[in-house]
Formats: structure tokens, sequence, C-alpha cells
């Protein structure tokens, strides 16, 4: 198994893809290219996967917000237009926690897939000797 060591992350990078080395052997480079290919679908994968899922817990909390304005509107049309005396009791203060939830980003607890490890392939061409005469 080969472990991909080339990082190069910036801070607060969960992802980083791997750079094809230049003036490699076509078989190298084609392999190393494939490998990236792979690991670019395995994190789109999961950014997706993650995005899917914010989106869907947003969209709850807004369909709970719909629900309690579709209440309250419910309660206004119901008083609307009565000429009865109507009380209303209501707390001083704004309906809302003390203290807002902290912001959390969808990467949260992200792991890079570069640290597993993956197949080493093996090179089927050999290099050729150096050949001085047709280098010149």
């Amino acid at each position: 198994m080969v472990r991909m060591t080339q990082r190069h992350c910036l801070e607060g990078q969960v992802y980083s893809v791997p750079l094809i080395q230049p003036e490699l052997r076509r078989e190298e480079a084609v392999l190393q290219i494939a490998d990236a290919l792979l690991y670019l679908e395995v994190i789109s994968t999961d950014i997706f996967r993650r995005v899917s899922e914010s989106v869907e817990k947003n969209r709850r909390q807004l369909q709970s917000v719909s629900d309690r304005i579709r209440l309250a509107q419910a309660r206004v049309d119901k008083i609307k237009g009565s000429k009865k005396a109507t009380k209303v009791f209501s707390s001083a203060k704004y309906p809302a926690p003390d203290r807002l939830q902290d912001y959390s980003s969808i990467f949260t607890g992200a792991t890079d897939p570069s640290s597993l490890t993956r197949p080493r392939h093996k090179m089927q061409n050999k290099l050729r000797p150096f050949d001085e005469k047709a280098w010149q």
C-alpha cells in the first residue's frame, strides 16, 4: 500500500488534492491521474452529502418556523374583526435563548481521505538506459 505524502494545505482546509508530478513516465502519469480522479470523486461525494444534510436540516427548521407563523396567523384571524375586548398575555422578553447557537461548519469532523492507504501499482515498463548519443 502507498500513502499519499504530498500535502499542500492551507489553514482550515479540510481536503487536499494530490498534485501530479511533472516528468513522469507515461504509465506513472496515467496511474497518478487516475488516483487523483478517484480521490476527487470521493471528496465531491462527501461534500455533496454534507451539503445535502445541511440543506435538509435547514429545511426542517424553516418548516418549523412556517408552522409557528401559520399558527400565529390563525390566532390573529380568529380575533380579527371581533368587537369583544381581548386581553393579551405576553412575556416581557423576546422568546429566544439567552445564548445563540454558535456557527459550526458542515466540514467539522471531516477527515481527509488522502490519509488512507491506496493500492500499490506495479509498473510494466522498464526505464530505458541512458543513451547519450540519442540525447545529443
